[in-house]
C-alpha cells in the first residue's frame, strides 16, 4: 500500500493544504492568459499521465475542466503575473499544479494528496474554445443530448440534476433511466456538470436516459457550521447519508412525475454511484425494501428501484441495525476491493453497522436475492471509479440479464491482476484512458 493511498483515503477525506501562496511582490511580467486547451505531462511517484486541461481566465481566476484518469473533473485556480496555480478536489484529496507561464507553455509542481510530482504543459493551437464542446469531444459522445433541470430547493440551495440522452439510439418502449450519485466523502455532492459522457455516455449508447444528480454534502456543512467534533463525527456521517438518500428519493420522484414527457420507463429506473454515492444508492434501497418512513414520505406509493450499482459502497446505518429486510430487494452490482480502506467490504459493529458485499452475499447466498459481486482481492478504494472504464461490459450485462430480462441468478466474479487495481497504480493502469484498461481481464 502507497503511503498515498493510506493517508489519502481516510473517512474525513483529507484535503491536503494547497502550495505556498503565490508570492504577490515578485516582479510583474507580462500579462498572461491561460485560455485554451492544455496537453499536461505528469510525473509523481514514478508514474506518468497525460491529462488534458481545458481552462478560461477572468482577471486573475481560472475555471475549467480536467479529463483524465480521474474522469472529468471541475478545475478552479488563479494566475498572478506569470505564476500559476489550479486544481481540483477527489474522494482522495486535493490535486494541486502550481508552476509558471511561459507564452503557450506551462511548467512546475504537482501535489497530489501528499505525493509529489512535476509537470509541463503546451497549449493546443486552434483550441481556444474547446469547453463549449460536448464532453468527451467527438464519436458517441457528440451526439448525446444534455438538459438540466432543478429538482428541489433545500435551505436556498438549488438541487439539479443532468439528464443525458442520445437520440440517435432507440430503443423499445421508454428509455430507462440511470440515477448516478457522485462521490465525495459527503463533502462534495455536486454530480451536475462533473459526471458526464465522458464515464457515463456508454450508458446512453445503450439506449438509456443517465441522470447525474446533486446531493446535499452532509459532511462539508456540518463542519462549515462547526457542528462537526470528533465526539459526534459518525453521527454527522449518519446525517449525511439520510440526507444524500432523502435527495436522491426526491430527484426520483421528479424523475417519475416526468416520466411520460422524458419518454423514460418509470419501472425501470437503476440507481448507481460511487463511494457516498454509491453508499447513498444502497441505504436508499435499504429503506426502500423496508418501507421507511423515509421512503413513503419521499417516493411515490408503490415505487421501486429495478436495481442498484454500488462501486464501493456499503449499506452503513445506525448502530447495532441488522441487515434485514421486510421484502426482497432490487438486483445488486457491487464492485469492491477487499483492500478498500474507506468503505467496509465486509462487516463492521461500533459506532455504526457496516455491511459491505462480502457480508451480503454471505448472509444472502443464492438467485433467491439476484446479485453480481465482482470481487476484487488486491483492489483498493479506486474501485470507486474503475469500474467506469473497465467494466462496462459487466454493467451493460447487469443491466440486460438482471435488470430488463430479471434473470434470478446469483454471480461471484473473482478478479485477480498482474498489477492491483489500486489508486497507487491508477496512472499505470489507466492513464488518460477513458476506455478499457490495457490489464483488464479478458471478458468472454
Amino acid at each position: 500500500m502507497t503511503k498515498f493511498a493510506s493517508v489519502a483515503f481516510c473517512l474525513a477525506v483529507l484535503c491536503v493544504s494547497p502550495s505556498a501562496a503565490l508570492n504577490a511582490q515578485d516582479k510583474k511580467p507580462d500579462k498572461v492568459d491561460v485560455t485554451g486547451t492544455w496537453k499536461v505531462e505528469v510525473e509523481v511517484g514514478g508514474q506518468t499521465g497525460e491529462p488534458e486541461f481545458t481552462l478560461k481566465q477572468d482577471g486573475e481566476k481560472i475555471t475549467g475542466k480536467y479529463k483524465g484518469s480521474f474522469g472529468e473533473q471541475d478545475v478552479t485556480g488563479t494566475v498572478k503575473g506569470d505564476k500559476v496555480e489550479f486544481g481540483f478536489d477527489l474522494d482522495q484529496g486535493k490535486v494541486v499544479y502550481t508552476g509558471t507561464v511561459d507564452k503557450d507553455a506551462m511548467k512546475g509542481e504537482v501535489k497530489y494528496g501528499d505525493l509529489a510530482g512535476t509537470w509541463t504543459a503546451k497549449r493546443e493551437k486552434g483550441k481556444e474554445k474547446d469547453e463549449d464542446k460536448p464532453a468527451g469531444g467527438g464519436g458517441p459522445a457528440s451526439r448525446v443530448e444534455k438538459a438540466t433541470f432543478t429538482y428541489a430547493t433545500k435551505a436556498g440551495q438549488a438541487l439539479k440534476l443532468d439528464r443525458f440522452v442520445d437520440p440517435s439510439v432507440t430503443a423499445p418502449g421508454k428509455r430507462p433511466v440511470i440515477i448516478f450519485s457522485i462521490g465525495g466523502g459527503w463533502e462534495n455532492g455536486r454530480g451536475t456538470g462533473a459526471a458526464g459522457p465522458s464515464l457515463l455516455g456508454h450508458f446512453t449508447s445503450l439506449g438509456y436516459a443517465v441522470i447525474p444528480i446533486d446531493y446535499r454534502a452532509g459532511v462539508k456543512e456540518a463542519k462549515d457550521k462547526k457542528e462537526f467534533t470528533p465526539a459526534n463525527g459518525t453521527a454527522m456521517y449518519l446525517r449525511a447519508i439520510e440526507w444524500g438518500v432523502e435527495d436522491l428519493f426526491d430527484a426520483t420522484s421528479y424523475v417519475v412525475k416526468h416520466a411520460d414527457e422524458w419518454n423514460v420507463d418509470k419501472d425501470r429506473i437503476v440507481i448507481m454511484g460511487g463511494s457516498a454515492g454509491a453508499t447513498n444508492s444502497l441505504v436508499a434501497e435499504f429503506n426502500v425494501a423496508n418501507d421507511t418512513e423515509l421512503a413513503r414520505a419521499h417516493l411515490p406509493k408503490g415505487f421501486r428501484y429495478a436495481g442498484v450499482i454500488s462501486m464501493a459502497g456499503a449499506f452503513w446505518l445506525k448502530a447495532d441495525t441488522p441487515l434485514a429486510f421486510k421484502s426482497k430487494p432490487a438486483p445488486i452490482l457491487f464492485f469492491h476491493g477487499a483492500k478498500d480502506q474507506l468503505v467496509t467490504y465486509d462487516e463492521v459493529q461500533g459506532p455504526f453497522s457496516g455491511y459491505g458485499p462480502a457480508y451480503y452475499c454471505r448472509k444472502f447466498p443464492g438467485p433467491d436475492y439476484p446479485k453480481w459481486f465482482v470481487d476484487l482481492p488486491d483492489g483498493d478504494h479506486v474501485v470507486a471509479a474503475s469500474p467506469l472504464i473497465e467494466n462496462r461490459h459487466e454493467i451493460a450485462a447487469f443491466l440486460q440479464r438482471l435488470v430488463t430480462e430479471r434473470q434470478e441468478m446469483s454471480v461471484h466474479t473473482v478478479e485477480q491482476h498482474k498489477v492491483p487495481r489500486t489508486f497507487g497504480n491508477a496512472g499505470k493502469l489507466f492513464g488518460d484512458q477513458s476506455s478499457q484498461g490495457k490489464d483488464a481481464p479478458a471478458k468472454k
